[in-house]
């Protein structure tokens, strides 16, 4: 069950995704951010990320170099945090319960490696 505070719920691709260096930069470069901890009905989660760069809001799901069309699932909260405070240890985190998984995005063959 999704809230009304839940952001967009769009398939998790390439160009809406951000990796463990890059939201690295984007720190080290203080973009506001917020991170929203997504916990799935199973108790695992992920995270997505809103940039806002000059005002401008956007969400973007953290994922792995190997998987960017699925959010990196961590399998407890203590994990995803951990995670989080090295990476972006400033940032304010919300926490949504009771989420599911952004629908799977269609690869195209020139995008598939």
């Amino acid at each position: 069950m999704r809230d009304k505070n839940s952001p967009p719920f769009v398939p998790c691709t390439p160009q809406n995704s951000i990796q463990q260096a890059e939201l690295e930069k984007f720190v080290a470069l203080k973009v506001p951010l917020q991170i929203k901890i997504m916990e799935l009905e199973n108790g695992n989660f992920y995270a997505i990320v809103e940039l806002k760069p000059g005002g401008e809001s956007r969400h973007v799901y953290l994922v792995t170099r190997m998987k960017r069309y699925s959010p990196r699932i961590f399998k407890d909260l203590t994990r995803i945090n951990n995670y989080l405070r090295e990476s972006c240890p400033t940032s304010m985190v919300e926490l949504h319960r009771n989420q599911v998984l952004p629908p799977m995005a269609e690869k195209s063959a020139s995008t598939e490696k």
